[in-house]
């Protein structure tokens, strides 16, 4: 899934279910995002501003950036999808390179106790050190002045204090790598960073005003500056063109490659099918897709993630496959662990009930 984007700094939302609080979609990730990245003030080259930590959730205390140390600052929220399914990578991250150290940074937490009580469940899942971020000071130092306006999001530093990188940690690896040798060219980075920032803001602006065709042109352009983006590019490109521009031929053609590109993405394979079944006003809805990409989604998150069976539930209910739905949404509902979202699901599972009585 991509970052989950914070309207005004903070999501107001943040105990709704995931699909349905302000964590957006590729393309609307990528607008907010870029939109955010008008005054940026911290940029790769610069020296990393101070840390900003009110506790330390776990490990040892981090008061600076010491001088020959590589460090990365992750910074990630409870209640965002995105930022949870990363901390397996980022763990094994920690465990192949103990050089670094690896801090995440708890931020726009509403409620301090459950990043508490989250860290304390994870245990040697999420291996490595986390902290609260004192006040606003970090996400106002970082990641506002850096121009980023989503979760999960990561910088790099490296061995003389400076940022080097900033991005989705789950590029970061070969970035990481490159740094700890000292082989990074941070202002080759940062003269590209600059090409892609100006292209997402053309794209951002052409998509706020609804110019889809010239949006998709600056889209294209985007990925041959970074091709790492490309699997989120198609996901954008399948939206667009499906869900405004009501091409589905073009839309399908794309995302008939889907169920393989996102082979290893729960998330992009739960964003997808979950496009194909609940956006409104689709010129036509490709079940079948929908059905792979979700059965996929299930199997990848052993059929413990309550979104993602949730997904799957609504593919077979809108298949009227009934009897199914309610099997998988029952098991969403046993799923879920925050409250909103299991009465929500369970509201879900008295409508297909009642469906399977008439």
């Amino acid at each position: 899934m991509p970052p989950c984007v914070i309207e005004s700094r903070i999501c107001p939302q943040t105990e709704t279910p995931m699909k349905t609080i302000l964590c957006l979609s590729a393309l609307f990730a990528v607008l907010a995002s870029s939109l955010f990245a008008q005054d940026v003030t911290l940029k790769p080259g610069d020296d990393a501003p101070a840390i900003a930590a009110s506790d330390w959730l776990k490990g040892d205390e981090v008061k600076s950036f010491e001088k020959g140390q590589v460090y990365v600052m992750e910074f990630w929220a409870t209640w965002c999808g995105p930022c949870v399914a990363v901390i397996p990578h980022l763990s094994e991250l920690q465990d192949e390179h103990k050089d670094v150290t690896f801090i995440g940074m708890n931020i726009f937490e509403r409620d301090p106790d459950k990043a508490r009580a989250f860290v304390k469940k994870m245990g040697d899942k999420m291996d490595y050190t986390v902290a609260l971020q004192d006040g606003e000071k970090m996400a106002d130092n970082w990641m506002k002045a850096a121009g980023q306006g989503g979760i999960p999001c990561s910088f790099v530093i490296d061995q003389d204090g400076k940022i080097a990188w900033i991005g989705h940690p789950m590029a970061m690896e070969p970035v990481l790598e490159a740094v700890i040798k000292k082989e990074f060219d941070i202002e080759a980075h940062a003269k590209l960073e600059k090409r892609k920032n100006n292209t997402q803001r053309k794209m951002a602006e052409a998509f706020r005003d609804e110019e889809w065709d010239a949006g998709l042109k600056h889209l294209d352009a985007l990925v041959k500056i970074d091709p790492s983006m490309a699997s989120r590019a198609n996901m954008t490109k399948f939206k667009i063109l499906l869900g405004q521009k009501k091409d589905a031929d073009a839309a399908y053609e794309i995302a008939k490659d889907f169920p393989e590109q996102f082979k290893d993405d729960e998330m992009l394979l739960n964003e997808s099918a979950w496009f194909i079944v609940d956006e409104k006003d689709l010129p036509r809805r490709d079940l079948d897709l929908a059905m792979k990409l979700a059965t996929r989604g299930v199997a990848l998150t052993e059929r413990k993630d309550a979104a993602v069976l949730d997904t799957l539930a609504r593919v077979h209910w809108e298949k009227d496959q009934i009897g199914k739905a309610i099997k998988i949404q029952t098991e969403a509902v046993k799923a879920a662990e925050n409250p909103r979202m299991k009465a929500d699901l369970k509201k879900t599972l008295d409508q297909y009930l009642e469906d399977e009585t008439l």
